[in-house]
């Protein structure tokens, strides 16, 4: 507890706030997970949700901050701001604007002793106690790939694209229109009906890609990739456990649950791999990165893949460009 330690160690434990677009990680340093993971959200007193995304210009963002900030220090943490040192998570692609209204209200509103506004990328490199690595950032909007040597971010390599969470709620959301069937029972026989837009709506999408979709494996992505790429139905679709399974919406507030096809399961997530017209998937951003790194460092970063388990690895062994070196030695001089 915060409380023990600053009774023993004479000093407060800082608080540590990551501030997403769409989730909020806060806690206290020294502990080994966040305290609270929340949405970045505020109610306003005529009952609608803002959220921090939707915020335009340094006044909105402020009185938003001032209001956020306060419910996780007086109803999440219980402490006071004015005797705990903070620590911000940041992303490297945070505006310089946003940074400085955050600042202002620690300092000017709460009061805080100190604030330290730490790269995101290094602070996860901490966790794992090494200084060297490949830091993949899929946030809601994009994805960020920046390596890290010796404690060093490489920002000459540093590789964005708008593969985030954003992209595969947009799939789910067009496969449950085309898909997905509502279920009804009367007299105790089970009807569907087509999916209407109410369901789905974004908290169902998201627990739908939480509880059900997942990254497939290699050999069963490029079964399925066959399989959408096939125009005559040539290629045999994966085998599945159950063509179809039914997802309660009970705790969502809605009691009718929804029949939706097993391969959303798979395919949805397929959006990262499998790249739009200019081709740009995780796999690509990771090349790109480790091109534009220093020679001398390639090869470390490339043996940081578990070559027998990653999936990027296999990819990315199938989209870098084959070069054949011929090596020749001197031709020796010859003398009559």
């Amino acid at each position: 507890m915060p409380a023990l330690e600053s009774l023993m160690l004479g000093e407060k434990t800082a608080v540590v706030f990551d501030i997403g677009t769409v989730y909020t990680k806060c806690g206290f340093a020294g502990e080994t997970g966040p305290r609270f993971i929340i949405p970045t959200a505020i109610t306003l007193p005529t009952g609608e949700k803002k959220s921090i995304s939707s915020c335009d210009g340094k006044d909105e963002n402020r009185d938003f901050l001032k209001t956020f900030l306060y419910k996780i220090y007086y109803r999440y943490l219980l402490v006071n701001p004015k005797d705990r040192r903070v620590v911000v998570v940041e992303s490297i692609l945070r505006p310089s604007s946003f940074k400085e209204v955050l600042a202002d209200v620690f300092f000017n509103h709460f009061e805080a002793p100190s604030v330290l506004f730490a790269a995101s990328h290094l602070m996860a490199l901490f966790t794992l106690g090494i200084s060297s690595a490949i830091v993949l950032d899929c946030g809601y909007i994009d994805a960020q790939v920046l390596p890290v040597y010796e404690g060093y971010t490489l920002l000459n390599a540093w590789q964005s694209a708008q593969l985030g969470s954003k992209r595969i709620h947009e799939n789910i959301k067009c496969y449950l229109k085309e898909n997905a069937k509502l279920m009804d029972v009367v007299n105790g026989e089970s009807h569907l009906s087509p999916c209407s837009d109410s369901f789905v709506s974004e908290h169902i999408i998201e627990d739908i890609k939480v509880r059900t979709c997942f990254i497939s494996p290699r050999n069963r992505a490029i079964q399925w990739k066959a399989w959408v790429d096939s125009v005559d139905s040539s290629a045999p679709k994966p085998s599945l456990y159950q063509e179809t399974f039914v997802f309660s919406l009970d705790k969502l507030g809605n009691s009718r649950p929804i029949q939706i096809p097993s391969d959303i399961r798979e395919l949805t997530v397929e959006c990262l791999f499998s790249g739009d017209n200019d081709q740009i998937t995780i796999t690509t951003l990771i090349l790109q990165s480790i091109m534009l790194a220093p020679i001398d460092i390639r090869r470390y970063l490339i043996l940081l893949f578990d070559k027998s388990l990653d999936r990027k690895f296999f990819f990315l062994c199938y989209v870098s460009p084959f070069y054949c070196i011929q090596v020749t030695s001197e031709p020796e001089n010859k003398r009559n």
